[in-house]
């Protein structure tokens, strides 16, 4: 603030949250969109996933599903 000044700081502040994806769920802020952010999102979803149901196993050789 002290740096950019108040008008600055508070258009920088505006789209952010404290709280983790409140702006995004408040309409603050917008999801990116672009091929990147996608790919990653996808890859890294694809990979916990498969990491939860082998992987883990494989690691450790106990199911965390088991407990359900």
């Amino acid at each position: 603030r002290k740096v950019l000044g108040e008008s600055a700081w508070s258009s920088l502040a505006a789209p952010t949250s404290a709280v983790p994806f409140a702006a995004l769920l408040l309409g603050r802020a917008r999801w990116p969109m672009d091929r990147v952010t996608v790919v990653g999102a996808v890859l890294g979803l694809l990979t916990a996933v498969l990491l939860l149901f082998y992987g883990h196993v494989w690691l450790f050789g106990r199911d965390p599903l088991a407990m359900l």
